[in-house]
């Protein structure tokens, strides 16, 4: 017999599965883009796309914490946390646009800019423009954090 808690964690494997296929399904329809997948399992899925930023990482991310949704972002792999900008000031440049900021200090650190989009809506001409805005709003993180040309 199945209970309640059985029933609804097979329905939300279920969804998380047709969401990551809908996610792949997609990418291939990118056009000049290349993508690869860095992390896999249910609960977490990430993959980097090549082609679109020269300056910044671009990267799709999907968790099966937030059903129906993936996050687009731009980040910047940095040597230390101490190279991350000024997390007031990023969370500040990217509000006020509307974007998300995220940072991860720790073994692998970084720092970037995001936004949250609804799977359902995902079309093939809506990857570009995100990324050139956020790509826009990396720029000038770097810039009021007076990131030198090294760091981009």
């Amino acid at each position: 017999m199945q209970t309640e808690s059985m029933v609804s964690t097979t329905n939300s494997e279920v969804e998380s599965q047709w969401e990551i296929s809908a996610i792949e399904a997609w990418l291939n329809e990118l056009p000049g883009v290349e993508f690869s997948r860095e992390r896999e399992d249910l609960s977490d899925n990430l993959w980097s796309i090549n082609g679109l930023s020269g300056d910044w990482q671009c990267q799709v991310s999907y968790s099966s914490r937030r059903l129906g949704t993936v996050r687009i972002y731009l980040c910047e792999i940095v040597q230390s946390a101490e190279a991350i900008p000024n997390v007031e000031m990023m969370r500040t440049v990217c509000e006020s646009e509307g974007a998300e900021f995220l940072a991860q200090r720790g073994v692998q650190s970084w720092w970037g800019a995001g936004q949250l989009f609804l799977i359902t809506s995902l079309r093939p001409q809506l990857l570009r423009p995100v990324v050139d805005r956020l790509g826009k709003l990396m720029s000038e993180i770097a810039r009021q954090a007076n990131i030198n040309d090294g760091l981009k």
